[in-house]
């Protein structure tokens, strides 16, 4: 896929064409990182083969950053820049996510390790997603969320049916993936709602 720059003139159909390079850089990253994550030197192999699924705009420097040491400031987050801090389905996703990486780390038996990896992964990916589907709140130019949205729900929906999967092959996980199941779902209604908020606002 040719490099392309957003603009403002860019509809639903060119960026689900970003979006969908992003699904492969992410899908291919996985892959590699099974393959080679505990070889030496496996973070220079992997960035290498990544090259041909880097989106526009992406360069070297974008992986070097600092985890902040500070927490975030409650006023700077009143902010339309982080006006998805403030919406409560996302931080129920957020909720939901961290939760199912602390299950996979005290309670999934070994057998069920990979299958949870790929419930992080899509949960990782709709929280993503979700974020830019929220945005600043303020959708001037609806169609970049609108895509970002759709994203969300479709990887939503996937740890959804995983989640499902796992509770019905393993009945010590039922009561948990049960619960967590019913907070995804009320996720996913409002998503559905913000997707049908921003097709009303589209001009």
């Amino acid at each position: 896929m040719d490099k392309m720059e957003p603009n403002d003139e860019w509809d639903e159909f060119d960026w689900e064409q970003v979006m969908r390079q992003s699904d492969l850089y992410a899908h291919k990253y996985m892959a590699l990182f099974k393959d080679y994550g505990e070889v030496s030197g496996a973070d220079e192999h992997i960035m290498d083969q990544l090259k041909e699924f880097q989106l526009p705009g992406m360069d070297e420097d974008d992986f070097d950053f600092e985890i902040e040491s500070e927490p975030f400031d409650p006023i700077e987050m009143n902010t339309p820049a982080y006006f998805y801090e403030r919406d409560k389905s996302y931080l129920l996703l957020r909720q939901v996510s961290i939760g199912w990486c602390n299950i996979f780390s005290t309670l999934l038996i070994e057998h069920d390790r990979a299958y949870g990896v790929k419930i992080i992964f899509h949960l990782g990916r709709a929280l993503a997603y979700y974020q830019g589907a929220l945005s600043d709140g303020q959708y001037e130019l609806p169609a970049s969320f609108i895509s970002a949205g759709k994203r969300a729900l479709q990887n939503l929906n996937i740890a959804l049916g995983l989640i499902e999967d796992l509770g019905s092959e393993n009945k010590r996980y039922l009561t948990i993936t049960t619960a967590m199941r019913g907070h995804l779902r009320q996720v996913h209604d409002a998503m559905v709602d913000h997707l049908t908020k921003l097709r009303s606002e589209k001009k």
